[in-house]
C-alpha cells in the first residue's frame, strides 16, 4: 500500500509540472506578443531588419527591444513612406528620416532623448510637436512641403535650424533661442520676419529668397559670420555697420541703395551685392580694401528715371539724381537708341521743348575708377503735349438779332498750359481773318460754324469750334454786300446742297453744314432774287438774296 501511494503520489506531481511548464510557454508567449508591432510600412520593416536586426522579432517590431536601442537611428534614403514605429525608439538621440516619402510623422513626444532629429527632403505637409524634446540641438527639416512650424517654445537649447524650401509664410515665436547658432528658413513665402535681436549667438543667417523688405535686428547679432540674404527686396543693411567678424555677404538681387560699412570686416571672403541700386558713390569707396578684387558688384539694377510729360516751350531736365558728390562720372544720354550727348553732369536739358523732342531716353554712366561698371537708367518717356489747350468752355448767347446779329460770351472756360495774358479770337470756318480781343466776347455774329482762338503770352495756340444758330422768328433773306450784317445764309442740316434759281439753273453745289455767301459755281456774286436751297434732293428751302 505504502509503495502504490508513492507512485500515485509521483504522478500527480509530475503531471502538475507539465501543467506549469506549459502554463510558463503561453505565459512568455502571450508576454512577448504583446511588445511587438506590426509595421505598417514595408520599406521601414525592411530598413530595420537589414540595419536593425535586434529590434525586430521576425517580422514585427520589438517594442522593448526598440525602447532599448541607444545612439542614432539612420532611416535615411530608404523610399519609407509611412513611419508608424519610429515612435517606440525612446532611448535614441538622433533620428534621421532624410530623403524619404513621408507625407506626416506619428507623435514622437516620447522621443525625449533627441538631440538632433533630421526630416529633409519628404513630403511632409505638417510636423509634430517638438514641445518635449528639450534635448534637441540640431532640427531639420528643409525641402518639405511645410506651411507652419511647430511651436519652438520648450526648444531652448537649439543650436541649428534648417527649414529652407518650404511653404512657410511666418515663424513662430523665436524670441527664446537664445543659444541658436544656425537659422536657415531660405525660399519660404514671408511677408516679414520676426525681430532677431534675441539671437545672440547667431552665426549664420539664411534668409535668401524670402520676399522680405527688412530684417529687425541685425544690430545685436554681433557673433554672425554668415549672411545669405539675396533674392528678397532688402532696402537697407546698415544694422551690420559695428559687425567686424562677417566672413560671407551675399546680398545680390535686392533692393539695396547703400551698402553697411565693410572696411571693418577683414576676414570677408565671399561677397556679392550684384543686381541692387548700388553706384559708385557706394561702390569706389571699397576699392581700398585688400579683398576688394573677390567682391562681386557688376551689374546693377537700372537708376531711376521718371517719363515726364510736358507742354512745347517748356522747359525740361532729365536727372538721375545720383553719385551728387562725384564729379569723375561720364554720363552718354541717348534718345530713341542714338547718343545725344556727353556730360559730367548727369543732367540733359531741353529747353523750349517741341513736339520732335518726343521719345525714349536713357543714359549711361561710367567711371573712370570701376571701368568694368556700367550703369544704365531706366528708359523715360517724353511726352510732349500743346503749349496750349482749350479742355472746356461753355457758351452763352448775350444777343440775338436777325439783321445786327447773334452776340456770344465764353464762361467756364479751362485751359491746359499757357502763360497769361489771354487773347481771344474768332473767325468763321470759310474764312481765314481773325479778329483779337482781350475777352473771349464777340458779338455780330451771322449763323454759322465758328474757330475761337486763344493765344498765350509766349504766342502759343488752341482753337475749338463754336456754332451760332439761326434766331428763331428771322425771314429767309440774306444781303451778301459786304457790310458785315447778314451777309450769309446759313445752312444747318448735313447733306448734299444744291441752289437753284428761278429759271431752275443750278448755279452752286455745297456740303453742309455750309454758308452760302452769294456766289455762283463761277464765283460771281448772283443777282437779287428767289432762289431754292435742295438738300439731299428732298427738302427745300427758299431764300431771298438782295444786294
Amino acid at each position: 500500500m505504502t509503495t502504490g501511494k508513492t507512485y500515485f503520489q509521483s504522478q500527480r506531481y509530475f503531471c502538475i509540472k507539465v501543467i506549469l511548464s506549459v502554463l510558463l510557454l503561453l505565459l512568455v508567449h502571450c508576454n512577448s506578443y504583446s511588445q511587438t508591432f506590426a509595421l505598417p510600412d514595408t520599406n521601414l520593416r525592411n530598413k530595420l531588419l537589414a540595419d536593425y536586426p535586434s529590434v525586430m522579432s521576425g517580422n514585427l517590431l520589438n517594442i522593448s527591444a526598440a525602447g532599448s536601442l541607444t545612439g542614432s537611428l539612420d532611416l535615411s534614403n530608404s523610399n519609407i513612406s509611412n513611419a508608424d514605429g519610429i515612435q517606440y525608439f525612446t532611448g535614441i538621440n538622433l533620428l534621421n528620416l532624410n530623403f524619404n516619402q513621408l507625407i506626416t510623422l506619428p507623435d514622437i513626444s516620447g522621443l525625449t532623448q533627441l538631440t538632433k532629429l533630421f526630416l529633409s527632403y519628404n513630403r511632409l505637409i505638417s510636423l509634430p510637436s517638438l514641445s518635449s524634446l528639450g534635448s534637441l540641438t540640431d532640427f531639420q527639416a528643409a525641402y518639405n512641403q511645410v506651411t507652419v512650424l511647430p511651436s519652438l517654445a520648450g526648444n531652448t537649447n537649439l543650436l541649428k535650424i534648417y527649414c529652407q524650401n518650404n511653404r512657410l509664410t511666418s515663424l513662430p515665436d523665436i524670441s527664446m533661442l537664445t543659444n541658436l547658432q544656425i537659422l536657415d528658413i531660405g525660399n519660404n513665402n514671408f511677408t516679414q520676419l520676426p525681430d532677431l535681436s534675441p539671437l545672440i549667438n547667431l552665426q549664420q543667417l539664411h534668409v535668401h529668397q524670402t520676399g522680405v523688405d527688412t530684417l529687425i535686428g541685425l544690430s545685436s547679432l554681433s557673433n554672425l559670420t554668415i549672411l545669405f540674404a539675396w533674392g528678397n527686396h532688402i532696402r537697407n543693411l546698415s544694422g551690420l555697420n559695428a559687425n567686424t567678424v562677417l566672413t560671407v555677404f551675399q546680398v545680390f538681387n535686392n533692393d539695396l541703395e547703400s551698402l553697411p560699412v565693410l572696411s571693418n570686416k577683414p576676414s570677408l571672403s565671399s561677397v556679392s551685392f550684384i543686381n541692387n541700386h548700388l553706384t559708385f558713390e557706394d561702390i569706389l569707396p571699397l576699392t581700398s580694401l585688400p579683398g576688394f578684387g573677390f567682391f562681386s558688384y557688376n551689374p546693377q539694377k537700372q537708376v531711376p528715371l521718371l517719363s515726364q510729360t510736358v507742354r512745347e516751350k517748356d522747359n525740361l531736365a532729365f536727372d538721375p539724381g545720383i553719385d551728387q558728390a562725384l564729379t569723375t562720372n561720364q554720363y552718354t544720354w541717348y534718345k530713341n537708341g542714338n547718343i545725344m550727348t556727353t556730360n559730367q553732369t548727369g543732367i540733359y536739358s531741353i529747353p523750349s521743348v517741341l513736339y520732335a523732342d518726343s521719345g525714349n531716353y536713357y543714359a549711361e554712366i561710367t567711371n573712370p575708377g570701376l571701368p568694368g561698371l556700367t550703369l544704365q537708367t531706366d528708359t523715360a518717356i517724353l511726352s510732349v503735349k500743346a503749349c496750349l489747350e482749350i479742355t472746356s468752355f461753355e457758351t452763352n448767347i448775350l444777343s440775338e438779332d436777325c439783321k445786327a446779329g447773334t452776340e456770344i460770351q465764353l464762361s467756364s472756360l479751362n485751359l491746359g498750359g499757357g502763360i497769361a495774358p489771354f487773347n481771344y479770337g474768332i473767325v468763321r470756318a470759310d474764312k481765314t481773318d481773325t479778329l483779337f480781343a482781350a475777352m473771349p466776347q464777340f458779338e455780330s455774329l451771322a449763323p454759322g460754324t465758328y474757330k475761337i482762338i486763344i493765344k498765350d503770352s509766349r504766342m502759343c495756340k488752341a482753337a475749338a469750334n463754336v456754332f451760332v444758330r439761326k434766331p428763331d422768328g428771322c425771314n429767309a433773306i440774306f444781303s451778301p454786300n459786304g457790310d458785315g450784317l447778314m451777309d450769309t445764309y446759313f445752312i444747318e442740316e448735313e447733306g448734299k446742297i444744291k441752289i437753284y434759281d428761278t429759271g431752275r439753273n443750278l448755279i452752286k453745289e455745297l456740303n453742309a453744314p455750309a454758308v452760302w455767301d452769294g456766289t455762283k459755281s463761277d464765283g460771281s456774286l448772283a443777282d437779287d432774287g428767289y432762289y431754292a436751297i435742295v438738300i439731299n434732293d428732298k427738302k427745300i428751302i427758299h431764300v431771298t438774296l438782295i444786294k
